[in-house]
Formats: structure tokens, sequence, C-alpha cells
């Protein structure tokens, strides 16, 4: 279960029940079979305000978007990895959802196809192409939130990326990537702020828009003893808005990314994470690129928001049992440093800004995992 604290002693909740199970099976010595499915259930409730503590459009604006409902997502896919002359390894796929939401449902495919060419022996270049389909989302991710109903249809990205990948001395891979992505039917609360909408972020327009970068990748094993990954992104997001390119209100141009683990003998396993990003362009720079007008009072607050960090940490107790059967204690601590993200600024007059935001957002979690 998720859950969020509104105000008081007001939360939104999501209880989630999943299901999945995978196949494998090598048809010959150059061609093996995968095939999977998987159901996600999410059951969503709100602690709804007192309906006199709002005006009546507000309230019935928040209950339409948040009162309890039923989400779910099913799906199979199916890829295969075919090895051919000179080492170059080919993976088609496909994947097939259907989606529902307070009563609408939604289907989606979405094919893919993968190449990998060697040029060396520990080198080999990387292509990728694919189409993927979800869900609207709440406009800033928050456990417990979930957007009622699939008026707006489903969002679309098509994805292509090429890539070298080395293999390093310490069982250590390096790769550098290169992307663009392009978006269609996408909802930008930023973008849309203006327009005849309440409903919190959710496309009342469709809207395009696309994403092109470079990306770097160091990593070791999880299998190993001591195992790492560190990324870094650097990207570019717009978005394309009554005719015009306007930066996304979600770009973040440098993210960086360091997970680790050490496996401390005797089912004992040690993990952490440490995330930073460029903070998101401010709204009123984004309404001043798609007309050109400011607001005098906050001239002077800077073009972004200030960057964010946080550090989650993890500890994992493993027990194996007979017949290959385990059970896993697990401890989990997210944003550990209690950080606060800032979402915005709030200037009173010209030269005298606020900055504003949300939490920090510390979520603590235990659970148990098991496998046969």
């Amino acid at each position: 279960m998720d859950r969020t604290r509104l105000e008081g002693k007001r939360f939104t909740r999501d209880y989630v029940l999943n299901a999945r199970d995978e196949y494998t099976h090598r048809v010959s010595k150059n061609v093996e079979v995968r095939a999977g499915f998987q159901s996600t259930n999410d059951f969503f409730g709100t602690d709804l305000p007192d309906p006199y503590s709002l005006d009546k459009q507000t309230y019935e604006s928040t209950a339409r978007y948040f009162a309890p409902h039923y989400d779910f997502a099913v799906g199979g896919y199916a890829e295969a990895t075919f090895k051919l002359p000179y080492g170059i390894e080919l993976v088609p796929g496909a994947r097939v959802d259907v989606f529902g939401s307070n009563g609408e449902t939604r289907p989606a495919f979405d094919p893919r196809l993968t190449a990998t060419i060697p040029v060396s022996k520990k080198t080999r270049f990387i292509l990728a192409n694919g189409i993927a389909h979800q869900p609207p989302a709440f406009a800033v991710p928050v456990p417990g939130f979930g957007i009622r109903g699939l008026q707006g249809g489903l969002q679309e990205a098509f994805q292509q990326s090429l890539g070298v990948e080395a293999d390093l001395p310490w069982k250590i891979t390096a790769k550098a990537n290169a992307f663009r992505h392009a978006y269609r039917n996408f909802g930008d609360l930023f973008a849309l702020r203006d327009a005849d909408t309440d409903n919190l972020g959710v496309q009342s327009d469709t809207l395009n828009g696309r994403a092109i970068g470079l990306e770097f990748l160091v990593r070791r094993d999880f299998k190993e003893r001591f195992a790492f990954i560190a990324s870094y992104t650097l990207s570019r997001n717009t978005r394309f808005v009554r005719g015009k390119e306007i930066v996304n209100g979600f770009d973040r141009p440098h993210v960086f990314n360091l997970a680790c683990t050490f496996n401390a003998g005797r089912g004992w396993r040690l993990g952490a994470r440490f995330l930073t990003y460029t903070g998101a362009p401010r709204i009123e720079k984004t309404m001043a690129d798609l007309y050109g007008v400011t607001d005098g009072n906050d001239t002077n607050a800077p073009d972004r928001l200030p960057s964010f960090y946080r550090l989650d940490v993890r500890l994992e107790k493993r027990w194996n049992l007979a017949h290959k059967r385990w059970i896993s204690f697990i401890a989990e601590g997210l944003n550990v440093t209690a950080n606060k993200e800032v979402l915005g600024y709030n200037c009173d007059a010209p030269g005298q800004c606020k900055e504003q935001g949300i939490g920090p957002v510390t979520v603590p979690s235990i659970g148990v995992e098991g496998g046969i």
C-alpha cells in the first residue's frame, strides 16, 4: 500500500495487487524465445475535503478526479533473440496491453527491435527502436495519487537510440548512448495552465513533444560482491504548443544517478542510491516563452528552480531454503536525507521571492520477498 498525507488527518491511498509470470525457451543454439504476462491492479482512495471548506466548483473538480476508483493494466509480451553470423544479434519483440480506469478501457500495441553489432571482441554498437504507451499520470508523481478515467486516451512515445558499449577490466561495462524520443497526446500542466480545464494536468488538448540527449553509463554486474551502476544524462525536452516549441515543464538538462550494493555474506546485502538532477523551468518562464508576458514581481527570480538530490538506502537479509526456494526480509528508506524539492517561487514584490515546495517526502518501508 502507498499512502500520502494531504493535510491533517486526510490521506490518499493506493492498494496495489500485482502478478506476473515469464517463460523462456531455447529453440536452437542461435534462437531463444521469451514470453510473459503481467497484471497490475490499483485501488485508489482519497479522503476528500469537507465540501463546505471549498467553493462548489473546486470541490466538484477534486471529487471528480480523486474519488475512489479502480485501475488495472493487463498485458502480455513476447520477444525472440536471433544470433546471426559475425556476432550480430537481433531481438524483435512486441507487447499488448489493455488499460482500464473508472470503467473505461484502452488497448495498446507496442512493437520494438534491438540490434547488437560487434566492432571488436570487447566493443559493440547497439541500436534500438520502439513504441510505448501509458495512461495519463498525475502532474507530480506522488505515492497514492492516481488519475481517474481515460477520457484523453493513452499517451504515446516513439523511441530511437544508438549507442556503443565496451567491456572494461574488473568486469566493468561502459556505455555511451544518443537518443531521440517523439511524444504524442501528452498533457503538460504548465503549457495548459491558461486553458479552460480543471483536470490538474490530464490532457485536455493533444500536445506533441520531443526529447533528445546523451546518456553515459558505467556498471559492474550485481552478481559480484561489490556492484554499482553510475549514469549521467544530458538532455533537452520540449513541447509544441500553439505552433511554438517551448521547453517542457519537466525538462531536466542534467541527471546523475549512482547505485551500489555490497554482499556482506551470510545472506546480508547493503545498498544505497544517490540521485540528483537540475531543477525544472519555472512556470512563469514557460508562460513567457509561450505568450511573451511576465509578472513584474518575479523578474528577479531564477529561470529554473534549484537542483534536487536525495539518498535512498536498503538492507536485505536472505535465507535460502530447500529446492531453490528463498525468502528475504527487506528494510528500505526513500529520501533518508529528508530533502525538500522546490516547485516554484512566491514573489510578493520585485526581488522578494520565497521558495515553495512539497515535502520532504520520505518513505520508509519494510517487506518480505520470496521466490521458487
